[in-house]
Parts: C-alpha cells; structure tokens; sequence
C-alpha cells in the first residue's frame, strides 16, 4: 500500500522527557529525598511529538 500521497494530522500535547543519571550521595537533611551527582543528561521527544516522528 502506497502512503505517500496521504496527509496526517497529529493532535496532542507535546512535551519534552528529561532523564538524569548519576549516584545518589546522601539523603537531604530538609527533606527524605536523595541528593543526585549528576553524570549525564538526555532529552527526548515525548508524548504526541515522539509518536509524530516515527
């Protein structure tokens, strides 16, 4: 089946995925959350945005 000629409209929120990857050092005095040593970060299309562009 030939899809070329066809037109495709996306409707959806469009967002932006954060990941964060690194070593949790200690637990925050302020509050019960761990403390991360960032070593890398990635960001990706998400939601209707990803499924856009495949």
């Amino acid at each position: 089946m030939d899809f070329s000629a066809i037109t495709v409209l996306c409707i959806g929120d469009v967002m932006l995925d954060r990941f964060l990857y690194g070593e949790m050092e200690r637990i925050s005095p302020e509050a019960p959350v761990p403390v991360l040593l960032l070593k890398e970060r990635r960001e990706s299309q998400g939601a209707r945005a990803m499924s856009s562009a495949t």
